[in-house]
């Protein structure tokens, strides 16, 4: 990452040992700071559950081949129009599945900033907001804020993939309302429209695969009104992954 990360050259495996590095500084002691934005109903795809009892519902929702980054080669451009909203698939892996529940819970065990507080309040529901949904919306961006929902999520199986999404200016322009980005879960996007009030998403279902959808926003407001649909008409359950 460049401007966010404060260093503009530096290897793949340096970045990953860095992120890695910068957890371990931040310690389970972020826990209690936690504020969640959500909580809301479980996915309507079959996901291994928490192996705990009591887990809090009801989230807040918002209105699912080998890695590769396609960020867009133009800026975005602002329009308040109603119509067809540009988007770019700024990293996709057709291939990628969630891993299974006894590694993704060993991963999170071992990790200072979570450790047995996972089994616990405020991180239990955080977990199990990203574990249990395929479609994210996001409006902010920062490298600690990220975390949650790339471990919890399981897309720490891909972590040194993805950072290019936010390369040259992107993460600013995200914190500046003037991008938004949308995590897809085993759907593809299909189109994108600005109604005048909404953002209206078609996607395909997949059996596997990741994609990191970005696109200019043409609104103001503090959080994204989406409406997510499968090309068959099935909406989705888009939550904010801001929190």
């Amino acid at each position: 990452m460049k401007s966010l990360l404060g260093n503009q050259g530096i290897s793949g495996a340096s970045r990953m040992g860095m992120k890695v590095w910068q957890l371990g500084g931040l310690g389970i002691g972020l826990v209690g700071a936690i504020a969640i934005g959500c909580t809301g109903a479980a996915s309507t795809s079959e996901q291994p559950p928490m192996p705990t009892q009591n887990v809090a519902e009801g989230l807040v929702v918002a209105a699912g081949g080998s890695s590769q980054s396609t960020a867009a080669t133009e800026p975005f451009k602002q329009t308040t129009q109603a119509g067809p909203v540009e988007f770019a698939v700024c990293y996709e892996s057709a291939d990628w599945q969630r891993p299974e529940a006894a590694v993704q819970f060993k991963q999170l065990e071992d990790m200072p900033r979570y450790g047995s507080a996972l089994y616990e309040e405020p991180l239990q529901s955080i977990f199990q907001k990203f574990w249990t949904h395929q479609v994210f919306t996001f409006t902010t961006y920062g490298l600690s804020a990220r975390m949650e929902p790339i471990y919890f999520s399981g897309l720490w199986t891909v972590l040194d993939d993805i950072w290019g999404c936010y390369e040259d200016s992107t993460g600013e322009k995200i914190n500046a309302g003037e991008i938004a980005e949308l995590w897809l879960i085993e759907y593809q996007i299909e189109s994108l429209e600005w109604t005048g009030d909404r953002y209206q998403m078609v996607v395909q279902p997949s059996d596997s695969g990741i994609q990191f959808v970005q696109f200019p926003r043409r609104e103001a407001e503090s959080s994204l009104s989406i409406t997510v649909t499968t090309t068959d008409g099935t909406p989705l359950t888009a939550v904010s992954g801001d929190w």
